[in-house]
C-alpha cells in the first residue's frame, strides 16, 4: 500500500522556500519512502480493519449466544426453585 504524496509538488515548494533543487528532490523522494514503510509496517489497512470487525462480530454473536442460554438456566432454576418453596409451604 502507498500513500500517495505529490513528490514533485512538495520538492517545488522546498525550491520555492530557498532548498536546494537536489536536496529538495532528495527530501521528497526520503518522505514519500518513510511514508511507505510506514504503512506498510505499522498502519491497518481498510482490509485488515473489515477483518478484525468481522471477528469481533462472530464474538459478539457468540457472547450473544452464551449469555442468552445463561439467562435461560438461571430462569429455570428460579421457576424450579419457587415451584419446590410453594410445594414445601403447601405442606406447611
Amino acid at each position: 500500500m502507498n500513500i500517495m504524496i505529490n513528490a514533485l509538488e512538495y520538492a517545488k515548494r522546498l525550491r520555492d522556500a530557498g532548498i536546494d533543487r537536489d536536496l529538495a528532490e532528495a527530501q521528497a523522494q526520503a518522505l514519500a519512502n518513510v511514508l511507505d514503510h510506514a504503512v506498510e509496517h505499522r498502519l491497518a489497512t481498510k482490509d485488515d480493519l473489515q477483518k478484525e470487525v468481522s471477528r469481533l462480530d462472530k464474538k459478539i454473536d457468540q457472547l450473544e449466544i452464551r449469555l442468552t442460554n445463561k439467562m435461560f438456566v438461571m430462569t429455570a432454576s428460579t421457576i424450579t426453585l419457587l415451584g419446590g418453596l410453594m410445594t414445601v409451604l403447601h405442606f406447611y
